[in-house]
């Protein structure tokens, strides 16, 4: 009798739970496992609400209160649907309305908020997609669209939502005749296309897609783009070598750093993009980028092209690019080599592991560790001249 009425007990159990879980499907999730799923959202409803911190007319009341509101609706409406569903139409309510909000700022906060739930009705899609479709050479030049295409492109892009691929397309073609800094602002078009699998017309198909690259400066990471090209060259006795040519480029900024892949470190100081690597002989080699756009330019774009073609030619020349040199045997007082002695031969030019880069007063330095264990560091100003140097903390003569 008493298994009878536990059997029919945990059946209760069982049915009690399977029916809260039909009605709320996010009853018993984590904050961490809610906060990163998308929801089905219900019909919105002209109703009063309240949280801990604010009421539906005062989220209305200000462009302050709007901004705030657009940042923490999303938020309460994720929350609602699972701890307390009743609340979610209102919710829902005001923050539709807010993605219709005259002020730019708050309706795309808004718009993003609504579009990372999930989406009403495709609401937050359409507001992205036709703000796309209403760019304008005109409206791109006068720099009140930078933000949102950066923002709304992002958004596409971590959700993998390509349905407006094609129209994105179109309005890349439709801005073409942009020059110049302008054409730096719908960069990010072009790229999130060629990550899409589009060939855009004004890049070189030689060259490979540009992919995301982040190099350290004195302010923080800072955000590039970069390509390859596989290239054969000869050298003065007619032989052919087959290499790799990388290009890494600031659009904002203009900056472009041109040369070898075999240059895997990079920085930027001041205005100048640094890459740099260890040749045989303990020899770092180090090349600067070029400014090459000024902000005024009418032609950047073909500037540009230009320059990636004629950089190329040069590699494939084997001629030099403008890069500096130090020996760092010499640097660093290991210039006298007994090369009878083979180990501490290899020992002394087998090339150091590099560490790390900082920065401070217009300076930066590179620090490295030898085979036998010891730091070795390097400090560079602006001009890129070796304004010190040492080994394990002691300071050496220059």
């Amino acid at each position: 009798m008493i298994k009878v009425i536990t059997g029919i007990f945990i059946l209760t159990i069982l049915a009690t739970t399977a029916a809260v879980a039909k009605e709320n499907p996010y009853a018993g999730l984590s904050d961490i496992e809610f906060s990163r799923l998308r929801v089905s959202l219900p019909d919105p409803k002209d109703q009063n609400w309240q949280t801990a911190t604010m009421t539906r007319d005062e989220a209305l009341k200000s462009q302050e209160n709007k901004l705030l509101a657009s940042e923490l609706l999303p938020i309460w409406i994720r929350l609602s649907l699972r701890d307390s569903p009743e609340q979610t139409p209102g919710l829902l309510y005001t923050l539709l309305s807010l993605v219709d909000d005259p002020d730019p700022q708050v309706s795309m906060k808004s718009t993003i908020g609504l579009f990372r739930l999930g989406d009403y009705q495709d609401k937050a899609f359409n507001k992205m997609s036709n703000f796309f479709r209403s760019l304008t050479v005109k409206s791109v030049a006068n720099g009140q669209t930078d933000e949102k295409i950066n923002n709304f492109l992002a958004e596409l892009s971590f959700y993998s939502d390509h349905r407006f691929d094609q129209g994105l397309y179109k309005v890349w073609e439709s801005l073409s005749k942009l020059e110049g800094k302008n054409k730096y602002k719908i960069s990010n078009i072009g790229y999130y296309l060629e990550k899409s699998g589009k060939q855009l017309q004004d890049i070189q198909d030689v060259w490979s897609p540009a992919t995301d690259f982040v190099l350290p400066s004195s302010n923080g990471e800072i955000h590039a783009i970069a390509r390859t090209c596989p290239f054969t060259w000869k050298d003065a006795n007619g032989e052919e070598y087959k290499n790799c040519a990388k290009m890494i480029f600031l659009p904002k900024e203009g900056i472009l750093w041109f040369g070898f892949c075999d240059y895997n470190h990079f920085f930027k100081l001041g205005d100048t993009v640094v890459g740099f690597g260890m040749m045989p002989g303990n020899v770092l080699f180090l090349v600067p980028s070029i400014k090459i756009i000024a902000q005024t330019s009418a032609n950047a774009s073909s500037q540009l092209k230009k320059l990636m073609i004629d950089k190329l030619e040069k590699l494939r020349r084997g001629e030099r690019l403008g890069e500096r040199s130090f020996m760092l045997r010499k640097v660093f007082g290991l210039i006298d080599i007994d090369t009878t002695k083979i180990q501490d031969a290899r020992y002394q030019l087998q090339a150091p592991k590099f560490l790390g880069i900082s920065f401070y007063d217009n300076a930066v330095q590179i620090e490295f560790l030898t085979a036998n264990g010891s730091k070795e560091i390097i400090t560079l100003n602006k001009k890129l001249e070796l304004v010190g140097a040492s080994v394990n903390g002691k300071q050496m003569p220059l």
